[in-house]
């Protein structure tokens, strides 16, 4: 039902909204006799939180198992990973032990065509949040293997929105506590970085009217200025 809700309206924001009040109470303030009530229905509120994040997984899979490869596919993938999307925010440590499942959505070939970007960003944001709960031994398997290399592709090929999420995921990987000076994440992050700022650079003086530039030229720009932004932050 959650999931028709945000598939049907577009957005998770009144459902992260609910999921908010139920762990932190609606408008209680810091009223130290609410402290006690408030503990315990966190304490809960996690418990619950685990099991229907355990049941959005087995969801997906199971809408992976079974869809038809149409158009609508991916308002329903997009929906079900804005769901997850929810309770990572809340409980990002709740997405750890499916990081498996949900990396390969990154590679940004999932069959949705003009919902690909939505998908790109919303996993990339679960991996952002989730990242500080990385052990040392999962951040190496994960930035060993293609992760890195696929954040840096979202940032080639989508709009401004995905390359901000693909490039906070990336900037948190390289600046995880357990993450080497010389780390592959850092390593493309300045990279990309650099290439963004020397393509701003060479593309500053072609014209004094943004508008009046090729599409295809706008859209860079926009995609340099969104990850210079995101790196800088």
């Amino acid at each position: 039902q959650m999931v028709e809700v945000v598939r049907v309206s577009g957005s998770n924001e009144v459902l992260s909204t609910l999921v908010k009040g139920l762990l932190f109470g609606f408008a209680e303030g810091d009223k130290d006799k609410k402290n006690v009530e408030r503990k315990k229905r966190q304490e809960d509120s996690h418990r619950q939180c685990k099991l229907l994040v355990k049941a959005l997984i087995e969801l997906l899979l199971s809408f992976e198992d079974t869809r038809d490869h149409k158009e609508d596919d991916g308002k329903q993938l997009v929906a079900i990973l804005a769901t997850l999307g929810v309770f990572a925010q809340n409980f990002p440590e709740l997405v750890v032990p499916h990081v498996d499942t949900l990396v390969p959505y990154l590679k940004g070939d999932n069959g949705v065509k003009r919902y690909e970007a939505a998908v790109v960003s919303q996993v990339s944001s679960m991996i952002s949040g989730a990242s500080s709960h990385f052990s040392s031994g999962e951040l190496n398997r994960l930035t060993s293997g293609e992760l890195p290399n696929d954040l840096v592709n979202i940032c080639y090929k989508f709009p401004s929105e995905a390359v901000t999420s693909a490039v906070e995921a990336l900037a948190k990987l390289a600046n995880h506590p357990d993450a080497a000076s010389d780390s592959i994440q850092e390593k493309k992050l300045l990279k990309l970085a650099t290439q963004f700022y020397s393509y701003l650079l060479k593309t500053k003086d072609v014209t004094n009217d943004f508008s009046s530039m090729k599409k295809s030229v706008r859209d860079n720009v926009r995609r340099a200025l969104a990850a210079l932004g995101s790196i800088c932050r």
